[in-house]
């Protein structure tokens, strides 16, 4: 045989063991349990599949499901009034229970939003174990309305205080700015930032301008109808996305209808494609880079909520309430990966608290202790967070 013979039959034969591992290995998306391009549904875990299929049924005409639902067209979801979601209950103001009842009207000489995600809210923990219900009860010149929703992002929280902050008529708005979280503010899909996220909901998000400024993008999927579309219709959720979703736009390839790209043809094209959209993951980058996107967002987002506190004639303070990740990160690099978009925020004017050095002091960096089952903080976390926060601003 030739060489010229012999290179064509190796070519061949390399095609037909990538076509063999294409049509069966990767027939199903995986390999050795991995998701592998094109994510045609851009569905990763069991709770994003039930998900689905509950819009899908919502949308059919179940109305039983319907009444349970979270949805909301603007902010993505939203706590109902007077009622149990995401684990806790909620007043008639939409803040979580306290060991105080709340009214529109203030109850307390200083009434004080918390807005933020799931370590605002006091996830896996009860009412009067949550640090915002435990510095009302140590505090009686104070009562704090806590906002704080399940996996929102800072621009959901910065959105619905915009829709409740002149409503509720507050003294201080202060936001628990979890770092691990920040990617949030890029993409309208939790899972196409973070995989592993529970919910397959869709979100609004902001895009940052050039000069300052933000554009708020809305949210591609405001009804049930709409979001059962997008998650069944690939097509339709690439198209939604494709423009203004910082993790679908870097990777179109990945995101696009299965056989719709080249690259899906190839079992070492499919391969590089997932790799290259997999990487570029790890925070730090992210934000130590003012120029990044995820930093742009965040800088802007606090700079907004502070012009609206403001507005309100409230101060707007930021708190920093770390993962387990954020604080074995800050250990391990010997800085905070969040530290230069605090400090940016800061020259601005705006007051931020760090609960990091409270928290390892404390033990976090131990895995016991400070955290519960789901890595949220633990009544005993809690318990850091309220005191450090009592000492640092409420000190009489």
């Amino acid at each position: 045989m030739t060489k010229k013979r012999l290179f064509f039959a190796v070519v061949l034969a390399l095609l037909i063991a990538d076509q063999a591992v294409n049509y069966t290995v990767l027939r199903d998306g995986r390999l050795f349990g991995f998701f592998v391009a094109p994510y045609d549904p851009p569905l990763f875990t069991w709770p994003q599949l039930r998900s689905r299929d509950t819009a899908i049924r919502i949308a059919a005409g179940d109305e039983e499901l319907r009444a349970l639902s979270t949805i909301d067209p603007e902010l993505g979801w939203a706590p109902p009034r007077n009622e149990t979601a995401f684990g806790a209950h909620f007043d008639v103001l939409g803040a979580r229970i306290s060991v105080r009842e709340h009214a529109l009207e203030k109850g307390a000489e200083r009434r004080i939003l918390a807005m933020g995600g799931s370590f605002t809210l006091g996830a896996e923990v009860k009412e009067h174990e949550a640090w915002a219900s435990r510095i009302e009860e140590a505090c009686p010149q104070v009562e704090i309305l806590n906002l704080g929703v399940s996996a929102y992002g800072m621009d959901q929280a910065y959105l619905r205080f915009l829709r409740r902050g002149a409503e509720l008529d507050p003294d201080e708005v202060w936001f628990g700015l979890l770092p691990a979280a920040s990617p949030r503010v890029s993409t309208h899909f939790g899972p196409a930032s973070q995989k592993w996220v529970t919910a397959a909901n869709f979100k609004p998000r902001f895009l940052p301008l050039d000069g300052g400024g933000l554009r708020l993008v809305a949210n591609p999927a405001p009804s049930h109808a709409e979001a059962a579309r997008l998650l069944t219709d690939q097509r339709a959720f690439f198209d939604a996305l494709v423009e203004t979703d910082l993790w679908v736009a870097r990777s179109p390839a990945a995101f696009a209808p299965r056989g719709s790209h080249p690259s899906h043809w190839f079992t070492t094209s499919r391969l590089l494609v997932t790799a290259m959209e997999s990487g570029d993951r790890a925070l730090a980058p992210w934000l130590e880079d003012s120029d990044s996107e995820i930093y742009r967002t965040l800088r802007e987002l606090l700079l907004a909520f502070d012009r609206g506190a403001r507005d309100l004639g409230a101060e707007f303070k930021v708190l920093v309430l770390p993962a387990y990740s954020d604080l074995h990160a800050r250990a391990d690099a010997g800085r905070a990966f969040w530290q230069p978009l605090i400090d940016d925020v800061a020259a601005e004017g705006i007051e931020c608290f760090d609960l990091s050095d409270a928290l390892v002091a404390a033990g976090a960096l131990e895995e016991e202790g400070c955290w519960a089952l789901n890595w949220h903080y633990s009544p005993h976390g809690n318990r850091v967070v309220a005191e450090a926060i009592r000492e640092r601003w409420l000190a009489e």
